[in-house]
């Protein structure tokens, strides 16, 4: 990564770059408890027709058992790697070290002396603050013989020391009792209100839809990653809150699938070049990259209604199914490639959600936009 590029970049950049070194830890243990867990969904020895959840005691068994712990772990190194990548982003190598053990002891409640770890915020705290103090240390005009020294042992050690001080004495124990307040509040609504999945899902959707890759996408995204990693960091896999990144995860193909069906179905109303375009933005809608439909909002801005409707009908559809998304978040493959839990044919109705929302937005996008080419 280019370290001077990202120090020219805004808070939300920053943080995306954290998501991306997260990221590829994210999707292998997602696939890994995915893959251990159906080993452990068996008959139960007493009532045949009762599924219970635990591994046989056979090779077979202990092998999967022990790679559901592997994935376990991963899901464990997703907060501190997050921390790291931030940090790294700001100030480079040297505040890799510092960071990766500040995210760990930010989220280790038997460290705090907590309940719940310091979750998504903690991180984010940690990651800015090693970065930034390490991106000052690095400025200080170090004498030559002890140069070397320095950027080696001193700055990872003393900021280490700093960032474990602050979080035990300081931060760690308000922000943990603030996150595991919060988490708990949006669960009692969940459970107590029917409707909360289906109004969170649409906002987090029409947002994702807006503006593509800005601001306001990139909230959704962050905010819906946040409550999946904490949920997973404090409850684990059987306690994660995957809803919201379904619904955001789901939201970010239609946009871009939805506008290259558009050019399939009504090509005569589409420039030729945006005809071709079409390809490459339909292979990004299945990436989960939604910028894929940004060329054709600088000659078309409205087919920013279009997007946001829809893209919001689909979140709130994959919240109301109570669909779990495990894998993805933002990163290449996002839309079609993870594990669904929850609600039933989580699969099936994760599919058709998707294209049955894109065709939505294809066929408003293609009749308005011959309305207005006849005006």
């Amino acid at each position: 990564m280019d370290i001077e590029a990202q120090k020219n970049k805004g808070f939300l950049n920053l943080l995306m770059a954290g998501l991306t070194y997260m990221i590829p830890i994210t999707i292998t243990s997602g696939f890994i408890i995915a893959i251990a867990s159906a080993m452990a969904f068996q008959q139960s020895p007493v009532n045949p027709e009762v599924v219970i959840w635990q591994f046989p005691k056979t090779a077979w068994g202990e092998l999967f058992s022990k790679l559901y712990q592997v994935g376990q772990l991963g899901f464990t190194l997703m907060i501190p790697v997050f921390a790291a990548g931030i940090a790294y982003s700001i100030s480079g190598v040297m505040a890799i070290a510092p960071a990766l053990l500040g995210g760990y002891i930010i989220n280790d409640p038997s460290i705090l002396d907590t309940e719940s770890g310091a979750g998504f915020i903690g991180a984010i705290i940690i990651g800015f603050g090693v970065g930034c103090l390490v991106k000052y240390l690095n400025q200080i005009q170090w004498p030559n013989y002890v140069e070397s020294t320095v950027h080696m042992i001193f700055i990872p050690f003393f900021t280490t020391v700093v960032t474990f001080i602050i979080s035990y004495f300081i931060i760690g124990k308000p922000l943990s009792f603030g996150m595991s307040e919060l988490y708990q509040f949006i669960n009692d609504i969940t459970e107590k209100n029917a409707s909360a999945p289906i109004i969170y899902g649409a906002i987090l959707g029409g947002m994702i839809g807006f503006d593509l890759g800005g601001p306001i996408n990139k909230t959704a995204s962050l905010v819906s990653s946040a409550i999946f990693i904490d949920t997973m960091a404090s409850n684990g896999p059987l306690g994660v809150n995957g809803v919201p990144q379904a619904a955001t995860g789901a939201a970010i193909a239609v946009a871009p699938i939805g506008i290259a069906l558009a050019t399939i179905i009504f090509k005569n109303q589409f420039t030729k070049q945006e005809r071709i375009t079409g390809f490459s933005t339909l292979m990004m809608g299945f990436m989960g990259v939604s910028e894929g439909a940004l060329p054709y909002i600088g000659t078309h801005p409205w087919f920013i209604i279009s997007n946001t409707l829809t893209s919001a009908l689909t979140g709130g559809i994959i919240a109301s199914q109570n669909i779990h998304f495990y894998g993805g978040i933002g990163s290449p493959l996002g839309a079609v490639v993870g594990y669904m839990a929850g609600g039933s044919s989580p699969r099936t109705i994760w599919i058709a959600t998707i294209f049955g929302s894109a065709l939505v937005n294809a066929l408003i996008i293609g009749f308005i936009k011959k309305y207005l080419d006849r005006r």
